[in-house]
C-alpha cells in the first residue's frame, strides 16, 4: 500500500483510511467497484420515476464528488438514487398538474431542508442530536436497511439460482482467501462479478446487442426545474417533508461508517478519525446531493448503505477512491457503449451488488 506518511507497522494491514490516496491503478479499479455496487439501484430509481437514467447516474457521480470535496476528504460516502422518495415523486409526476420538472422543484426543496437541519445541528452540537436520535434509534434503522437489501438481493437471485450461487460462493472465497494480498484482495466484489459474468456468458445469459447498437458518445437529457410554475408549491409540500424520514437513515450510515473507520485505524495503529462528529456537515452534503439531482433532472439522492458495506468488506475507506468512482459514473452518462455494457450485466450475476429487483437497460433508447 503506497500511502505517504503512514507508519511502517501500519502498512502490514491492508486497507485505506479516508485521506489515503491509493496508486492510480488501485484508484480506478476500486472506484469502478463502487460504481458497479451502486449502479443497479440508482438506474432502477430513475426508471421507476421516469427520469433519464443517464442523467441520474451522472448526477450521482457529481453529487459524490461534491460531497467528498465538501467534506475535505473526511467523509467516505457514495450518493445514489433514493428509494425513500419514490412514492412522492411518482405521485407528483403522475398528478393532473404534475411533471418531472415540477418534481425537481420538490427535490431541490428537500435539499434545502436537509441543509437547514444540518446547519442547525452544527450550531446546537452533536450531543443534543444524540438525545433526539440515540443509538437505539439509528441502530435499528441500519439493521432494517440491511435486511431490506438482503431481501432485494434474494429476489434478484431467483432469476437464476445457479449463477447467483456461483457468484456468491466465488465472492466469498475471493474475500476470505485473497485478504492481505494487496490490491487484488480489496476487489472481491469486482472479481466475483466478473466470475459471475463469465458463468452467465457460458450459460448463454449474456446479450451484447445493446452494446453493439449503442452509440459511443451521447449527451444526457438534462433539464431544469420548473420553479416558476404556479403548482411548484404543491411539489414542495408533497416531496420535501420526506427528508424527515431520511435524516435518521443518513445519520445511521455516518455512524456505521465511522465505526468501521475507527476500527480500521486501531488495527493500523493510526489515530481515530471520529467522523460521526461531522453529522451536521453530512446532512448539509446530503442536501447538496438532492439539489444537484434536482437541478440536473434526476430523482432525489442519498448516501448508499451497500457502498458502506463494500467499504467494510474491502477495508477501503479512501475518499479519493470515491471521487474516482464519481468521475467514472459521470463518464457513464456520456459513454453510451460503456453504460450499455454495465447495464447489461445479468441480474443473477449482479445480485450481490444491488438493491434492485429487476433488470433494465441503462437508458430507454438502448
Amino acid at each position: 500500500m503506497a500511502t505517504t506518511g503512514v507508519p511502517a507497522e501500519s502498512r502490514r494491514v491492508v486497507g485505506y483510511l479516508p485521506p489515503d490516496v491509493p496508486p492510480p491503478g488501485a484508484l480506478v479499479s476500486l472506484g469502478l467497484q463502487h460504481v458497479l455496487t451502486m449502479f443497479p439501484a440508482t438506474a432502477l430509481v430513475a426508471i421507476i420515476t421516469g427520469f433519464d437514467v443517464a442523467v441520474t447516474v451522472f448526477a450521482s457521480g457529481l453529487a459524490t464528488v461534491i460531497a467528498c470535496v465538501g467534506s475535505r476528504r473526511r467523509i467516505p460516502l457514495y450518493y445514489g438514487g433514493s428509494f425513500a422518495y419514490l412514492a412522492a415523486v411518482v405521485g407528483v409526476v403522475g398528478a393532473e398538474y404534475g411533471s418531472h420538472e415540477l418534481a425537481q422543484v420538490g427535490i431541490v426543496a428537500t435539499g434545502v431542508l436537509n441543509i437547514l437541519v444540518g446547519w442547525t445541528i452544527q450550531r446546537v452540537g452533536k450531543e443534543n442530536l444524540d438525545r433526539v436520535l440515540p443509538a437505539s434509534v439509528t441502530g435499528p434503522i441500519a439493521i432494517v436497511i440491511g435486511i431490506a437489501l438482503a431481501k432485494e438481493a434474494l429476489d434478484m437471485a431467483t432469476i437464476n439460482w445457479g449463477i447467483a450461487l456461483c457468484t456468491m460462493v466465488a465472492t466469498i472465497l475471493f474475500s476470505v482467501y485473497l485478504r492481505g494480498h494487496g490490491l487484488i484482495g480489496m476487489l472481491p466484489i469486482l472479481l466475483g462479478l466478473i466470475f459471475g459474468y463469465v458463468i452467465a456468458a457460458i450459460a448463454g445469459d449474456v446479450d451484447l446487442t445493446a452494446v453493439r447498437e449503442a452509440a459511443w458518445l451521447s449527451v444526457p437529457d438534462f433539464q431544469l426545474p420548473a420553479f416558476t410554475d404556479p403548482n411548484a408549491w404543491r411539489a414542495i409540500v408533497a416531496i420535501a417533508p420526506i427528508a424527515i424520514a431520511t435524516i435518521p437513515e443518513s445519520t445511521a450510515h455516518l455512524y456505521q461508517v465511522s465505526l468501521y473507520v475507527d476500527e480500521a485505524a486501531d488495527e493500523m495503529h493510526r489515530p481515530r478519525l471520529g467522523i460521526k462528529k461531522l453529522v451536521g456537515l453530512n446532512l448539509i452534503l446530503d442536501g447538496l446531493s438532492d439539489i444537484t439531482n434536482g437541478m440536473l433532472g434526476a430523482s432525489s439522492g442519498t448516501n448508499y448503505g451497500e457502498n458502506n458495506s463494500l467499504m467494510a468488506i474491502t477495508r477501503n475507506f479512501s475518499v479519493p477512491v470515491l471521487i474516482a468512482a464519481g468521475v467514472i459514473a459521470m463518464l457513464l452518462g456520456f459513454v453510451e457503449k460503456l453504460s450499455a455494457l454495465v447495464g447489461g450485466i445479468p441480474v443473477a450475476a449482479g445480485a450481490l451488488r444491488s438493491t434492485s429487483s429487476a433488470s433494465s437497460p441503462f437508458r430507454a433508447s438502448l
